[in-house]
């Protein structure tokens, strides 16, 4: 029964609100706490003791047991990371006089996909940590494998992106859920927050030489010597590692997070996977590779010129050029370009349907082309073998010429030159276009209110449900074509004692045409976006009894 990877004991669902991490500068050694020894997470708690990643309490206590929140695992994660930069306070999202502010301020140059909202609403739920876990480590493919999640009973109950990183944490063996659940909202103790994370990085090498044999994942927050080495797992290069020089370097997986420090390779560089998430430099000239993964926090113009079978393209706004042939390339990033060299080609090229608003110009040779997702455009200029178009508002244009196309929905089109064409339009809601306002706060004595636009370009007839914690709220038949139709929400929440201040709001849409019998199992479409019940005791009954004063916070900074 565990939860995530090596942890034992039991794990709490639900605990009462913690003090944050205390960051009062104080040497203290793990025999001089008192809640350390004995317990199920010791030998994580022991090792970020020593490693000056974890202070206790003024009263000789660590807390394991006690709740954490978004703010303490920001922290953690600065001085586990070590970032190099940092963004203005304000920009973060963070209140300049908070005491966290230099903390979250500086990690968040670092990762920049957090969602502040979290650090003044709600709690750190499972969900949310997978997704902060796999976004500082960058985790997360272009092409996660969703079958992980198949074995879970509530693995419907992760919000967006987490459930491509709980699928990533879960097919790399770091997480393993309890049992058949994976408890995506419920609330993480700081124990499990430290499990998790020093279950990722096994090992931190502040400087210097970096130890000949080294078991599980290591991260490199300065400079070390990494030429010639070979790593059999995961290698961090940290937001202050300098002199990433990897000529040389076997590798299973390589992250270069640096914010100082270009990446330097040559020939023999030899790593499975390669992640680009930092640098100041742009250039990967030079190795051979399983897979290069441009991601989150890599710099604005990267030039690919090496011997890789896949390049991934996870990171947002970057434009990317290629310079050698590279058998397969995946796009699920936002707002990027690719471009090709004249030595530079691909096999085939795919734009998930995560991918929005990029800009490709393939050269001659392609010989598969997948587009999904929304607004890509793709110019061709030479012969494509076989193309599939799916998505929203996605084109292929240019002066090139497809040789068989595969139409998957009506809201996109093809304006080059097609030899052949086949028409597979889905049945159900494949088409349906549907745009939701949810609120992300709610006050006390305020009615939940939501609106959903929904149009289709063939008539039919559909079920909107709205949840909220699983319980149905409303429910109404549509009939949608072309034109918008939209419905508003706008109800006093059902809430119940037990209940979560992050709250998930979940509408369904079902397709209901009169030839589909009612009984059947017919198509669904799902959206789910969190709200944070702001003052939840004046939303609820008072109890019998006044609830336990809290305990007094400690000094945090």
């Amino acid at each position: 029964m565990r939860l995530f990877r090596r942890f034992s004991g039991a794990l709490a669902l639900i605990l009462v609100f913690a003090m944050a991490l205390s960051i009062s500068a104080f040497a203290v050694n793990a025999s001089e706490f008192t809640d350390v020894s004995g317990h199920w997470a010791e030998e994580y708690l022991l090792r970020g003791i020593s490693e000056g990643l974890l202070t206790g309490f003024d009263d000789g206590t660590l807390r394991p047991d006690s709740q954490t929140d978004l703010v303490q695992a920001l922290v953690l994660l600065r001085r586990l990371l070590m970032p190099a930069r940092s963004v203005p306070a304000e920009e973060a999202g963070a209140d300049p006089g908070a005491w966290y502010a230099d903390s979250v301020s500086s990690v968040l140059s670092m990762i920049p996909n957090v969602d502040v909202q979290y650090l003044t609403h709600g709690e750190l739920t499972r969900g949310r940590l997978f997704l902060l876990m796999a976004d500082a480590f960058r985790l997360i493919p272009a092409e996660p494998d969703y079958s992980v999640l198949d074995g879970f009973t509530d693995s419907g109950l992760l919000c967006g992106r987490e459930r491509d990183a709980a699928a990533a944490l879960i097919s790399l063996g770091y997480v393993s859920g309890n049992g058949n659940s994976l408890r995506p909202m419920g609330t993480v103790t700081r124990a499990e927050l430290f499990t998790l994370t020093f279950s990722l990085v096994e090992n931190t090498v502040s400087g210097g030489r970096v130890p000949g044999s080294l078991s599980g994942g290591a991260l490199l927050q300065h400079s070390g010597e990494l030429t010639g080495r070979t790593f059999t797992d995961t290698l961090w290069l940290g937001g202050s590692a300098e002199d990433c020089d990897l000529s040389g370097l076997t590798a299973d997986t390589v992250v270069f997070l640096s914010q100082v420090s270009g990446l330097r390779t040559n020939a023999a560089t030899n790593v499975n996977t390669l992640v680009i998430a930092g640098g100041t430099g742009s250039a990967l000239s030079g190795g051979t590779y399983g897979t290069v993964r441009v991601a989150s926090g890599a710099p604005e113009s990267v030039f690919v010129s090496c011997d890789a079978g896949r390049l991934e393209i996870t990171a947002d706004n970057t434009a990317v050029t290629v310079d050698s042939h590279i058998p397969h390339i995946v796009i699920s990033g936002q707002n990027c370009t690719l471009a090709f060299s004249e030595e530079g080609g691909a096999d085939t090229v795919t734009l998930t349907n995560a991918s929005g608003a990029n800009v490709l110009i393939l050269p001659s040779g392609v010989e598969k082309l997948s587009v999904d997702g929304s607004g890509n455009t793709v110019t061709i200029s030479g012969s494509v073998g076989s193309a599939s178009l799916d998505g929203d508002k996605n084109l292929i244009d240019g002066s090139g010429t497809v040789e068989s196309l595969t139409l998957l929905t009506r809201n996109s089109a093809c304006s080059a030159a097609v030899k052949a064409s086949v028409e597979d339009y889905p049945d159900g809601l494949g088409d349906l276009v549907l745009s939701v306002e949810p609120p992300k706060f709610l006050t006390a004595g305020e009615n939940l209110t939501a609106s959903a636009a929904l149009s289709n370009p063939e008539e039919l007839r559909v079920e909107l449900t709205w949840y909220m914690g699983g319980v149905k709220l409303m429910s109404e038949s549509l009939d949608i074509g072309p034109i918008p139709v939209t419905t508003t929400l706008d109800l006093p929440p059902e809430l119940d004692p037990a209940m979560s201040p992050a709250q998930l709001l979940r509408l369904t849409v079902t397709r209901r045409d009169a030839d589909i019998p009612q009984d059947s199992k017919a198509e669904v479409i799902t959206r789910q976006y969190l709200i944070f019940l702001e003052d939840l005791d004046s939303l609820l009954p008072a109890p019998d009894e006044p609830a336990e004063t809290p305990p007094e916070t400690a000094n945090q900074e």
